[in-house]
């Protein structure tokens, strides 16, 4: 996440942007979409869990997977083959900020991109055969 000079600000929108390294294809095909949407839902929880022992082993759909209270709420996703946009807000009002508050490193924004971004590359990285990092820099975020 890129470092920010501004705090976040509570019910205000931000989008969220990141493409490929040297602006590669991180979306080859269908199921690469599919998978990342999914990735927007599941890693959208403060509980840890793995994609393959705890979706796919049980055989259960990605939508029905007990998440828990989300991170954030996702106002709009648009993804193309090199990059991704996100359309995000967050609200401390509820119990959860505490759980980041006490970790003054964390922000609720970050949190969610980095479980997304790490599942999503780890993926993506297993089924290419590929090593190293998938996304380029770090993530863009305009309000």
């Amino acid at each position: 996440m890129s470092n920010r000079k501004v705090p976040l600000v509570d019910g205000e929108y931000y989008h969220i942007y990141n493409r490929g390294n040297s602006k590669q294809k991180i979306f080859l095909n269908k199921e690469d979409y599919d998978y990342f949407v999914k990735c927007l839902y599941c890693c959208n929880s403060y509980k840890s869990f793995k994609f393959r022992e705890d979706v796919i082993k049980p055989n259960i759909n990605a939508f029905d997977f007990e998440r828990g209270e989300p991170i954030v709420s996702i106002g709009a996703w648009v993804l193309i083959p090199n990059h991704f946009h996100i359309y995000i807000t967050f609200s401390h009002k509820s119990d959860l900020w505490q759980n980041i508050k006490r970790n003054k490193d964390k922000n609720r924004i970050s949190e969610f991109m980095r479980k997304v971004s790490t599942a999503y590359a780890k993926y993506f990285n297993a089924k290419y055969e590929r090593t190293g990092g998938l996304f380029e820099g770090s993530l863009n975020l305009y309000i």
